[in-house]
Parts: structure tokens; sequence; C-alpha cells
């Protein structure tokens, strides 16, 4: 049997399974990155403009 690459053989047990409950799947993963996104850039934010109101106001 020849050697099926891990992305391959993860698609073809992809499509063999329920596409309702794959789908929901990557609902979730999706929205659980955006929201990991969403905090780690509002945190970037955050720092950003808290250091440019000490750059503009401390001196």
């Amino acid at each position: 049997m020849p050697r099926i690459p891990w992305t391959a053989k993860r698609i073809t047990v992809d499509v063999l399974k329920d596409v309702n409950t794959h789908k929901k799947l990557i609902i979730n993963i999706r929205r659980r990155v955006l929201m990991k996104d969403m905090v780690t850039t509002s945190k970037i934010y955050e720092g950003k403009i808290d250091g440019d109101c000490e750059r503009k106001y401390s001196g």
C-alpha cells in the first residue's frame, strides 16, 4: 500500500464524514481562531494606543 500524505488522508476522512458535522466543526474552529485573533489584536492595539499617548504627553 502506497504511503498517503497526512493531508490527503485527512481530506478523505473529512469527505467520508457526515457533511453537516464537518461544517459545524469548521465553523467552530474558525470562530475559535477569530476570537483568539481579536483578543490578540485588541491587546496589541491597546498597547499601541497607550504607548502613543505616553509618547505624546510625556514631554
